[in-house]
């Protein structure tokens, strides 16, 4: 059995967006407005702009973790905006700690050479599906995703970067021959309504593929549930040790690249008469004030 063809995808994807067109674009809008205003807010360079349009993009943030959850609610079960945004801030705090055990396991996956890296990222990126369509939470959410996966990485790697270059294409015209015609406010603005349906398409497109696999593996929830995790487990010990020596040697590098440049200076004031190339130049030489200036006269040595 196999993961539908691309082409069938993409028309399936398409037809569940047209019909869930209208709710989607509503409940992607408010973070994506305030993404917007905080940019541009920020590309004015002053500090009362800056500070609120730093406002405006960590809400936007906190937003959008709920608006992601909202949109497979509104895919899934055609909840209008209010529905879909309530179950989005109900499972917020269980996709945040998912997302954390996620990111743990990616990291330590580089730790380990990088490919497990590689290999996690793909294997991990349907928990916010099992998440909410299927209630499973934490590590179980992480290894339903994995149980999913197996067996078709490459096929859902392929459709994934599929997808990826497709959008990221769009950005690209969307934004920078707007940048250089019209200016970056212009380009902004153009670019968050190309991103308005693009966003949702990208959810309705992982959408079909999550339903694939659940008719392909029906019995991935059981398999799961007697899967012990143990590479999960190692790959998040991994992670937190990265994550802790990352911290350590950003604070060693804050506190030994001051006191270098510190001994540097030091060094430089001390042998500056010795080591330049001006001592070299008028080394024998004793500098006299004249009426016209300054004037070298060699040095006088004893016999």
């Amino acid at each position: 059995m196999h993961l539908d063809a691309i082409g069938e995808l993409f028309s399936k994807s398409w037809s569940l967006y047209v019909k869930r067109f209208k709710s989607l674009i509503l409940i992607y809008l408010p973070p994506l407005a305030l993404i917007i205003i905080g940019e541009v807010l920020q590309a004015r360079q002053t500090i009362p702009a800056l500070f609120v349009g730093s406002i405006l993009m960590f809400l936007a943030i906190i937003l959008s973790v709920a608006a992601g959850i909202a949109l497979i609610t509104a895919i899934n079960k055609g909840t209008d905006f209010i529905e879909s945004y309530q179950a989005g801030f109900k499972l917020f705090w269980a996709w945040i700690w998912i997302a954390i055990l996620a990111e743990l396991a990616m990291i330590g996956g580089f730790v380990m050479f990088i490919i497990p890296g590689i290999m996690l990222s793909i294997q991990l990126a349907l928990a916010i599906y099992v998440l909410v369509l299927e209630d499973k939470h934490g590590m179980q959410a992480l290894i339903q995703s994995r149980e999913y996966v197996k067996g078709y990485w490459w096929a859902y790697f392929g459709r994934a970067l599929l997808l990826c270059l497709v959008i990221c294409v769009l950005m690209f015209v969307a934004y920078l021959p707007f940048a250089l015609l019209l200016g970056k406010v212009a380009a902004l603005i153009i670019y968050g309504i190309v991103l308005l349906c693009a966003v949702p398409f990208a959810m309705c497109y992982s959408y079909e593929i999550f339903d694939n696999f659940r008719r392909l593996k029906p019995n991935a929830g059981e398999n799961a549930a007697k899967d012990k995790h143990e590479f999960l487990t190692v790959a998040m010990v991994f992670g937190a040790i990265g994550i802790v020596a990352g911290i350590i040697l950003f604070f060693a590098a804050l506190a030994f690249f001051p006191a270098l440049i510190l001994m540097d200076a030091r060094y430089n004031l001390s042998s500056n008469t010795i080591n330049s190339p001006y001592y070299n130049i008028t080394r024998g030489y004793t500098e006299t004030s004249t009426i016209g200036g300054t004037e070298w006269q060699p040095t006088s040595t004893s016999q």
